[in-house]
């Protein structure tokens, strides 16, 4: 539990760790309070039973405040006077609840970006091996779960401790001998519990963030092939995947409600049998019910207050063992040193076209797998040429293409651009002024317009710039024939456009900008012959 609170700390900005310091300094209040609001008990009992100087049994630092809260032996006043600091005790435990959760959920928002951020920083090359729901899965839900079921539970866990030490400190003052027993047993029962259970609770928390990973990726492929789905017939195939997972996640979720209450039932039958014990042991000790009362009240309303502290400390706790997980992969991916070097501005990047693009003896493997795809291939392309590269299935046709658009680094050898090196940094730079048309066409669930100027708040559009391309990728005419015309939704994925439509929307996209050099990777594979020609024809 302490690596994940060490973790969660380095998550946290200086701003957040200061604010959850100043929270922990109203805690203490919170604690302070509640003590206040216990020996204020003792007064308004003893004047109700007429005992005869209660306070002097309470201990030299506790009889002070109760001598100060007994000023008169008018029971009205005294109720008052015990119902006002309970109820000021309880208005601070809910300050410290409401700005508990505006500093969570201030850290969530902040925490959910930089962990997006991380993500777009990545290497291209990072995402080969990650799958699309499990940054999705990152990004939304376990930064959240990570705010709700980690660090809002540490908050409420030092809570819970700094009230507790404040409410056993005066216990403790009132009667060390019949104190320290009782509370040593309580925390010792709850103790013994955590130490046996923490692991298995630790491991139930790995099962149950795998489970969300699988039912995250099984959701997303089902939707994403619902078409293939469909066609072979075997969405009970998916539907029963999605069963499995979503049973191991709802069991280990069950086990974690089950471990954190089951102490409670326990102790609780302990403690009511510890009470009844002790009213018979005091009564026995101070001479009678009446002498005894209001010594018994205060420990029967410690024992009120206490109980509930240890309960939510042990569940917290178990809290945190469970969601380690989560802490471990956002403290990874927002590490520092895990991102590429930053980019330089496009502007202080130029690189000039002329003279050509070369690759020098450049090979390049993906990460896993030994054969290089591309190996010791040498190129030349020239400024303002048009040039195809033709191959078997597999030759690396994408691969030249990724490396010459800097979206990869060769594993070996160089790519010059007019003498320079592309290397990370100026990849950006460069990549601005390429206009790139996938093998697979994507669309955003949004307009036309705001497809083909990708990227682009709607103030910086320009409507004639996304006519413009759109005629030079012949998809304007088809545009205009439709009711919304360049406001018509594409659908998730450009699912209600047919692929050559979708091809189109794309190839306008790469012109948008007035590229100065664009990339092809089967771009018109779907375009009939006469559409391509013309498409062809007229960036030409």
């Amino acid at each position: 539990m302490i690596r994940t609170v060490r973790q969660l700390w380095t998550l946290l900005t200086p701003l957040e760790r200061r604010r959850s310091l100043l929270l922990a300094g109203t805690m203490l209040m919170v604690g302070l309070a509640e003590v206040t609001g216990l020996i204020s008990v003792v007064p308004l009992v003893a004047v109700l039973t007429s005992a005869v100087d209660p306070c002097a049994r309470l201990g030299a630092p506790a009889a002070g405040v109760c001598t100060r809260l007994l000023p008169t032996r008018d029971p009205y006043v005294l109720a008052g006077l015990a119902f006002a600091l309970i109820a000021f005790s309880n208005l601070l435990a809910f300050v410290v609840t409401w700005l508990s959760a505006r500093l969570t959920w201030a850290v969530w928002r902040r925490l959910s970006g930089r962990v997006f951020d991380a993500y777009l920083s990545k290497p291209y090359e990072y995402f080969f091996d990650v799958h699309s729901s499990a940054v999705v899965k990152n990004v939304v839900f376990e930064t959240e779960r990570f705010a709700n079921l980690v660090f809002m539970p540490v908050l409420i866990l030092v809570s819970r401790i700094i009230v507790t030490l404040a409410v056993v400190l005066l216990v403790l003052a009132v009667d060390p001998s019949v104190s320290l027993g009782v509370i040593l047993l309580m925390a010792a029962l709850y103790a013994g519990v955590y130490r046996q259970l923490q692991g298995r609770v630790r491991k139930s928390g790995d099962v149950a963030f795998n489970a969300r990973e699988r039912i995250s990726g099984i959701a997303t492929e089902t939707v994403g092939g619902v078409r293939e789905l469909r066609m072979l017939g075997c969405e009970a195939h998916f539907a029963g995947r999605f069963r499995s997972a979503s049973h191991t996640l709802a069991r280990q979720y069950v086990y974690g409600v089950v471990v954190s209450v089951m102490p409670r039932y326990v102790i609780e039958t302990a403690a009511f049998a510890l009470m009844l014990g002790l009213a018979v042991y005091l009564s026995h000790k101070l001479g009678g019910w009446q002498t005894a009362a209001p010594l018994l009240a205060f420990y029967v309303f410690a024992a009120y207050r206490l109980l509930p502290q240890f309960q939510q400390i042990y569940v917290n706790a178990m809290l945190l063992q469970q969601n380690a997980r989560i802490v471990e992969t956002l403290a990874g991916l927002t590490a520092p040193g895990k991102s590429p070097p930053a980019p330089r501005d496009a502007g202080s990047a130029a690189v000039p076209l002329n003279p050509p693009i070369r690759l020098q003896v450049v090979t390049f493997r993906y990460p896993g797998i030994a054969t290089p795809v591309l190996e010791r291939a040498s190129m030349e392309i020239p400024a303002r040429a048009t040039v195809g590269l033709v191959g078997a299935t597999g030759a690396g046709k994408s691969t030249v293409i990724d490396l010459i658009a800097g979206l990869l680094q060769p594993s070996e050898g160089t790519i010059w651009l007019s003498g320079a090196r592309l290397d990370a940094e100026a990849a950006l730079a460069w990549r601005r002024r390429i206009g790139y048309v996938p093998q697979v066409p994507f669309l955003l669930d949004d307009t036309i317009r705001r497809n083909i100027a990708f990227g682009l708040p709607d103030e910086a559009i320009s409507q004639p710039a996304v006519e413009r391309a759109a005629r030079l990728a012949n998809i304007h005419d088809f545009i205009t024939s439709l009711a919304e015309g360049y406001d018509t939704l594409t659908g998730e994925r450009g699912v209600r456009l047919s692929g050559g439509q979708r091809q189109r929307l794309v190839i306008a996209r790469a012109l948008y900008r007035d590229p100065e050099v664009l990339i092809f990777d089967e771009a018109t594979s779907a375009l009939d012959q006469e559409t391509e020609q013309a498409v062809m024809d007229a960036i030409r």
